[in-house]
């Protein structure tokens, strides 16, 4: 992916733009590897680059007045190398990165910087605690043989669980402690608060049988419906013990202070609690959506409320008479836990004031130097109370001596009947919650037997060889069949245009006009020359005309010497000069050669100089070079040109169009020239276009190890445009096509990948003993066994295995991590 950037052009501010392939394309790795990817080391075909010492001139926007770089039939900048090698080209993530499988975490988790492997369990129709029990003892036997550095933790709802338990029951324990503390200092009595809190245990009790007969967990929300009822017991508790003081401080005994208040406050009790139960009943039924979430809770205030009312009304009051009977039997001015301060009498010491007589309650009026403070008629008024007090006491006792008689103690018959009836009370209210439990414990272990001694149920395919033809998908942008940079030959300025950027061009047709005035004056200063060189060609053929004449006398002079000399007519040195004279002619006639092929090279010279400039003069009119489309125009009238820097036009021909490809390695064999392509672009749906292998590389790239690949595809409507993505389909044939096994079928560990495949499959007759029971069909059975494979391509739901597989074997779908060689199994 090359970065993609965005201009906003109304803050001037440049965004990156990140692409992302849709996840619902990457179904397989076959998918994810054909991802195409452009490098950013270099230019493609057809970038636009800056050429220097050049001058910028205006035209066509999409030219962005630069100079565009002519690419080579073959893709290539520099030089016609294999597209392959180019840098900034398209290749397929296969080519650039290998994909192997292995053997790694699936989820990595680090505590305090420590990595950690989480193993996680759920329980099943079993109580959290149960099963951390369990857990517990398994993890005690690992303990001693872990290595080194390892150890294990027990975490997650059960860790949760045991420290909200632990939090709830500490405050739980404060709270009562704390409860205690404040009524010992309401009450100021250790004993009273003491026997209040006795109906707590009957609370809890309460909370656990319910919750036992109702198969409920103990949780949180019970936690805090037994702290609901320990609070409603507590304040019956309450109700109770404070009015059987005050009946004691009347003048009852303990027993009968106690019946008085079990008597009286009997309806207060049981109407606050019976206002709850009904209260919580539809919680615990756990009606509504939702509702079994706060089912708990209303249970565990049912259970302790009830058993917490039976112990404030039976227990409490049993344990109020023992603890107040053997320590205050009688209410005296010491034991009263209660004083009343009004009209400085404590109203605890009446009871010694009837027995010490007059004087005793005479004590009781203030000190002689603090009677001052009362007047008269208030001190006569107290004196009156007093006696009318001792009277009425006195008439009570009186009648209680004549009823009173000694408590009989209750028959053996009578205990053994209570005893008896406890005993069935407590067994139906121990057995409705211990025979679900007990059915439901034999049902798991049951379960459990039969899931060890049941063979493990496997599902399994008949593999199958793929199909003969592999149609790889790669990634392609098309281009012109020939693509031409039309770019000046003379320097000078555009005069005429005549063609735009879209318009058809046939070859031949006159494109532009370029005035050269520099190219037009030497074009007549080389036809100057010519002329020049032509005049000094015959003057150098004269003068070899003239030494050939000179040395033609020469020579018939020196023979006529030489005749001479021989007959003594002339001296000897005569003879000689004219010799040497001659000589000297004949060496002269071959300079003036030279000369004149010196003089006609000259004028070849001139001649050929003045035909270059008359073919660059003809460069002035710029024609298209072949049939195609104007696909950039870089001009307009008036614009400086300069050789070799300024580009024209780019001109293309697209009736036909081709697009390079980079199969992989696995696919190059089966390419072959002639071969049928199928073009698609997402611009058009599924439309298709049909083209063929025109031509291949030879050789692998080894940078890539793709094989470059030329597919032509006709273009007569000019539907498909050069510059567009495409994805190539070229069918393969194969010769030997691989085994197809479905994706979930691989089993991979560090020894590499496997498939289960199954063994000796045969038919089991049913157990006698079990058929007799119910009627069972004959099962198959067969054996496991781990077979090594050799992956190929991966397209998600099926994948390729090159080796180690034969068609129709029975491969194990969808494995677990229990499967191991040479176990027996059931298949479906």
């Amino acid at each position: 992916m090359a970065p993609n950037q965005w201009l906003n052009p109304q803050n001037g501010v440049n965004y990156q733009v990140a692409v992302q392939t849709p996840q619902i394309l990457i179904d397989s790795f076959d998918a994810m590897m054909r991802t195409p990817v452009t490098g950013g080391g270099g230019l493609p075909p057809g970038s636009q680059t800056v050429m220097p010492n050049t001058t910028q001139v205006t035209g066509n926007p999409a030219a962005n007045t630069l100079y565009t770089t002519a690419a080579a039939p073959n893709r290539s900048l520099s030089s016609y190398a294999n597209p392959g090698q180019q840098p900034g080209g398209t290749q397929l993530l296969y080519n650039l990165a290998g994909l192997q499988r292995g053997v790694s975490t699936e989820i990595v988790n680090h505590y305090n910087v420590q990595p950690v492997f989480d193993i996680y369990a759920n329980v099943d129709r079993r109580d959290l605690g149960g099963v951390r029990g369990d857990i517990e003892k398994i993890l005690e036997q690992m303990r001693p043989h872990l290595p080194k550095g390892v150890r294990l933790d027990l975490g997650g709802q059960a860790e949760t669980m045991q420290s909200s338990f632990i939090r709830l029951g500490v405050g739980m324990v404060f709270a009562v402690m704390l409860v205690y503390l404040l009524m010992v200092v309401n009450f100021q009595s250790w004993e009273d608060p003491f026997i209040i809190l006795m109906a707590l245990p009957g609370a809890f009790a309460g909370v656990l049988w319910m919750l036992f007969i109702t198969q409920t967990t103990f949780n949180v929300p019970s936690l805090m419906g037994a702290i609901m009822s320990v609070g409603v017991a507590t304040a019956n508790s309450i109700l109770l013990v404070t009015f059987a003081n005050d009946e004691r401080i009347v003048g009852k005994d303990v027993r009968e202070a106690a019946l008085s208040a079990g008597f009286t406050r009997l309806r207060p009790v049981c109407m606050t609690a019976l206002a709850m139960l009904l209260g919580m009943l539809p919680m615990a039924l756990s009606l509504g959506e939702g509702g079994e979430q706060n089912a708990p809770l209303g249970r565990a205030v049912i259970g302790g409320l009830t058993l917490a009312t039976f112990s404030t009304l039976f227990l409490s009051f049993r344990l109020f008479i023992r603890i107040c009977g053997r320590k205050f039997p009688s209410i005296t001015a010491n034991s009263s836990p209660r004083r009343n301060t009004k009209h400085w009498i404590n109203q605890g010491k009446v009871n010694n004031m009837l027995d010490t007589g007059l004087e005793a309650g005479e004590k009781l009026l203030p000190p002689h130097e603090e009677q001052s403070l009362l007047e008269a008629p208030a001190e006569e008024k107290l004196r009156a109370e007093v006696e009318a007090l001792r009277k009425e006491v006195e008439q009570l006792r009186k009648g209680e001596k004549k009823h009173s008689h000694k408590p009989q103690r209750p028959r053996g018959r009578t205990l053994w009947i209570v005893g008896i009836a406890l005993l069935v009370v407590l067994a139906g209210a121990f057995f409705p919650g211990w025979l679900p439990h007990h059915a439901q414990e034999k049902e798991l272990q049951k379960e459990a037997r039969e899931e060890a001694q049941a063979l493990p149920k496997i599902n399994f395919v008949r593999v199958e060889v793929s199909g003969s033809t592999d149609t790889p998908v790669l990634p392609g942008t098309t281009e012109a069949l020939t693509d031409a940079p039309i770019l000046a030959r003379a320097d000078g300025y555009v005069v005429s245009r005549f063609v735009d950027f879209g318009d058809r061009v046939k070859k031949g047709e006159e494109m532009a006009v370029i005035a050269a005035p520099d190219l037009d004056q030497q074009v007549v200063q080389a036809r100057a020359q010519l002329a020049q060189a032509q005049a000094a060609l015959m003057q150098a053929n004269a003068n070899l005309q003239q030494g050939k004449a000179n040395e033609e006398l020469a020579r018939v002079t020196a023979d006529r010497y030489r005749n001479l000399v021989v007959r003594g007519a002339v001296a000897r040195q005569d003879n000689d000069q004219q010799q040497t004279n001659f000589q000297a002619l004949v060496s002269n006639v071959g300079a003036l050669q030279q000369a004149e092929d010196a003089a006609r090279q000259n004028v070849e010279s001139s001649r050929a100089n003045l035909q270059r400039l008359i073919e660059l003069q003809g460069f002035e009119h710029v024609t298209a070079p072949f049939d195609g489309v104007v696909t950039l125009r870089n001009i307009d009238v008036g614009a400086l040109i300069t050789t070799g820097s300024t580009l024209l036009f780019r001109v293309a021909q697209i009736d036909r169009l081709r697009t390079y490809s980079d199969v992989p390695q696995p696919n190059a064999p089966g390419v072959a020239v002639g071969q049928v392509a199928q073009l698609t672009s997402g611009e058009f749906g599924t439309r298709q276009f049909a083209g063929h292998v025109t031509r291949t590389a030879g050789a692998l790239d080894p940078t890539t190890r793709t094989l470059v690949t030329e597919v032509q595809v006709p273009n007569p409507q000019g539907t498909l445009q050069p510059g567009m993505f495409v994805n190539v389909s070229i069918q393969n044939e194969r010769s030997n096509p691989p085994i197809l096994v479905p994706g979930d079928a691989l089993i991979v560990d560090a020894s590499g990948a496997h498939t289960g495949v199954l063994r000796d499959v045969r038919q089991v007759p049913p157990d006698e003993q079990q058929n007799a029971q119910k009627k069972q069909a004959e099962t198959v059975e067969g054996t496991i066994h781990l077979q090594q494979v050799s992956i190929g391509r991966d397209y998600g739901a099926a994948t390729e295995v090159l080796a180690g597989l034969s068609r129709g074997d029975r491969v194990i779908v969808n494995p677990n991590d229990d499967m191991r060689e040479g176990t027996k199994c059931r298949p479906l």
